[in-house]
């Protein structure tokens, strides 16, 4: 008799090993296939991670690239400006007691110190943080504006410096 309940138990602890193998393999393959979904995903997300930052930086790019064409225009307009207004109206060449016609020069820092927006302090904060010498990358994480601001901020703080 003995040897008949050794046979049962032993048909039961395979029966049971078998179940439990069978779960631990279904567990396996089901991971397996979690983590190849997952590493799908991470790869679609890293794609459309990379196009973004691509269009940014073309956006942040271009946007500096409009603040110095607007430094460049500045400068030509206050080259030109009193040549053209005198040659444009010939009643300023002719009369002797209407005074010349000056531009005022306009002053880019008072500009942008005076401007009515929310982000007074963030762009004083940045402009002292660029006549520090620190970098455009330090002064974006600093005060919170985007990299083409505190570009065009810097490029208008160069471009002042020049004119001063």
């Amino acid at each position: 008799m003995p040897s008949t309940i050794n046979i049962q138990w032993l048909q039961q602890w395979l029966q049971t090993d078998w179940f439990l193998v069978t779960a631990g393999i279904g567990t396996i393959v089901l991971g397996l296939l979690l983590v190849s979904r997952s590493r799908r995903q991470t790869q679609a997300l890293t794609a459309k991670l990379q196009r973004l930052e691509r269009e940014l930086r073309a956006a942040n790019s271009s946007a500096v690239g409009m603040g110095r064409q607007l430094i460049k225009m500045e400068k030509m307009l206050k080259h030109n400006v009193q040549p053209e207004l005198t040659a444009n109206h010939p009643t300023v060449n002719n009369t002797i007691d209407a005074p010349a016609v000056q531009p005022k020069p306009i002053k880019l820092e008072t500009t942008l110190a005076h401007s009515p927006t929310s982000q007074d302090s963030s762009y004083n904060q940045a402009r002292h943080y660029l006549s520090q010498g620190k970098s455009v990358e330090e002064t974006v994480k600093a005060c919170g504006l985007s990299y083409a601001e505190v570009s065009l901020l810097q490029a208008l703080s160069k471009q002042s410096a020049s004119i001063s």
